[in-house]
């Protein structure tokens, strides 16, 4: 998981990370004593690729589980050749391990659950020209 989040996040946006949630960018700046445009460009940059989410207008949390975060980070065509098929590995690659499977034991055993854990959310490349997509089902 260090890796995934290595590729979608430098060190001062491992920062602003850490701050979260906040009322908005500009108290994130005030605390990391950051320039308030900076602070702005990168929660911006964040939210693009799904690592930061607003609660509100200006309030900004992180996703909150794995579930949101392999929904979201993948999600956004703009990042398709920055972060390249490396990241797609890599998340092929972490749910092939066994660190989901302890992920799932550690949730509460919720009785007569009918809706599934998980779900998948189709990559825009993949669905573009399928006739029948929703406007809900553009992520972009």
């Amino acid at each position: 998981m260090s890796q995934i989040l290595a590729k979608l996040a430098n060190l001062e946006q491992a920062r602003i990370l850490l701050e979260l949630p906040a009322p908005s960018s500009d108290e994130i700046a005030k605390k990391l004593n950051l320039d308030k445009e900076t602070v702005y460009k990168h929660t911006q940059e964040l939210h693009e690729k799904g690592l930061v989410l607003y609660k509100r207008k200006e309030q900004l949390r992180t996703v909150y589980s794995v579930t949101e975060l392999k929904d979201t980070t993948p999600a956004n065509p703009k990042f398709d050749e920055s972060l390249g098929d490396e990241f797609l590995d890599l998340w092929d690659a972490w749910f092939g391990s066994d660190e989901p499977c302890r992920l799932l034991e550690k949730l509460p055993p919720w009785l007569g659950r009918t809706e599934p854990t998980m779900r998948i959310i189709a990559r825009w490349k993949l669905i573009k020209d399928t006739p029948d997509v929703l406007p809900c089902d553009d992520m972009r």
